[in-house]
């Protein structure tokens, strides 16, 4: 038990894994590592490329090991490249096909006799929600979602509502708010979560629970509920600070200002948190149903993406719009359009010499009015933002990032000139 609820995170570029500690700090996740100057795991041998780890149903730990040479862009190793001597040097190149998984079991621990589930009814499944294993609980969880058994709901609420034995009944070290939480996603994922049924998990001692609760109730907070609204507000002053947070989080789903009043009032009642100041800034923020449309279309691109295409839409909508139009399409005899140009498209570092240095002449066999006006007063980042909008949004491309066109920059400092399409190709 010693290793229960620590994290266990492979680095397969480093060539180790991580065990790392779990500490909650007034709603804060730190991660710190379980050992002095050293890791978990971690080899010499330069094929050794741990990329994922998992509890297994004997409870034991397993890691997963791409055991391969090169893992890098191959632009990085090819022929001619600094490291190209090394990888032959090594033979690592040759180094594929060779994955294995390792099983990690404790000296104190004996593994589990496994127990098979897809055989099983829901009802049958239901202990193992609340199993110390959390593969046991997972995977019971999502056979019954699967299922899709209605007449496992009512045993289900009922586990949700109350699990726990009368004090003094018999001792037990088992996690009873665990198994309520996965209960309640059980009956989300059944889509049996009702108005009734929230209202008294809202009020469990368990603060996990209550935050599930809160999580659950905000699809009746971006539907208006008032109910909802009111029941929630009252949580401003919960004794937990994850719940605290939580409640910050979910407001964000109403469309009332009211919701900004009780995100505004959980900043105040503790300036010194670092999460509620974070998640209330954002949550103060105002987002138009453009940004939120962008930020459903890439939900799936990094953090780092998506911050790109939010602020390069606001700047495109600043500047670019009035010659390009809304939508990229280009306007009339004035500007071509952005939306599958070859060049918003194509090669990154052509694309940048014309925001820094602008264009005129013909595009794509057309004269147009104006000329396309040098931006290089602007940031990198500014420009980069913009760049990964265009590509993004419009031509479902690639980001670029301020590093590149930093580097383009410093190529083209001495220029002074728009770029004509006949240069820049010439200049491939």
């Amino acid at each position: 038990m010693a290793a229960y609820g620590d994290l266990f995170i492979p680095e397969p570029v480093g060539r180790l894994v991580r065990r790392a500690k779990v500490e909650n700090i007034d709603g804060k996740i730190v991660l710190s590592n379980a050992y002095h100057e050293t890791e978990f795991l971690a080899s010499a041998d330069p094929n050794f490329r741990p990329v994922d780890s998992k509890t297994g149903p004997d409870g034991c730990l397993y890691i997963v090991d791409m055991y391969r040479g090169i893992i890098q862009e191959g632009n990085w190793v090819k022929e001619g490249s600094f490291l190209r001597e090394v990888v032959k040097e090594k033979g690592i190149d040759k180094n594929i096909g060779k994955g294995r998984i390792y099983r990690i079991v404790h000296d104190d621990h004996i593994p589990r006799k496994t127990v098979p589930l897809l055989g099983k009814s829901s009802q049958e499944l239901l202990p193992f929600l609340g199993d110390p294993d959390g593969w046991y609980r997972m995977n019971a969880q999502k056979l019954i979602v699967l299922k899709g058994d209605s007449s496992i709901i009512p045993s289900l609420k009922a586990l949700a509502l109350d699990n726990e034995p009368l004090l003094g009944s018999w001792f037990s070290d088992k996690d009873f708010g665990i198994e309520r939480l996965h209960a309640i996603w059980t009956l989300d994922g059944l889509d049996a979560l009702g108005q009734e049924l929230l209202f008294e998990l809202l009020e469990d001692d368990d603060q996990r629970v209550r935050c599930a609760a809160i999580r659950n109730c905000e699809k009746y907070l971006a539907s208006g509920d008032e109910q909802v609204f009111a029941l929630l507000s009252e949580m401003i002053d919960d004794p937990d600070k994850n719940v605290q947070i939580q409640l910050g989080l979910s407001m964000r789903s109403s469309k009332s200002p009211a919701a900004k009043l009780v995100i505004n009032q959980l900043m105040k009642n503790d300036r010194h948190n670092m999460v509620l100041a974070v998640t209330g800034r954002e949550g103060m923020k105002e987002t138009t149903p453009e940004i939120e449309r962008l930020k459903n279309k890439f939900v799936l691109r990094t953090g780092r993406d998506k911050r790109a295409i939010v602020n390069g839409y606001k700047n495109h909508k600043g500047l670019c719009i009035d010659c390009h139009g809304k939508n990229g399409e280009g306007i009339g005899a004035i500007a071509p359009p952005l939306k599958g140009s070859p060049r918003v498209q194509g090669d990154r570092d052509q694309l940048i010499k014309i925001l820094l240095n602008g264009l005129r002449g013909p595009v794509d066999g057309k004269e147009y009015s104006g000329v396309m006006i040098p931006m290089k007063a602007n940031e990198d980042q500014w420009l980069a933002d913009v760049l990964t909008y265009i590509r993004a949004d419009f031509n479902n491309g690639s980001e670029i990032q301020p590093k590149h066109v930093k580097r383009v920059r410093e190529i083209e400092k001495d220029r002074e000139d728009y770029w004509t399409l006949e240069e820049l190709e010439s200049n491939q």
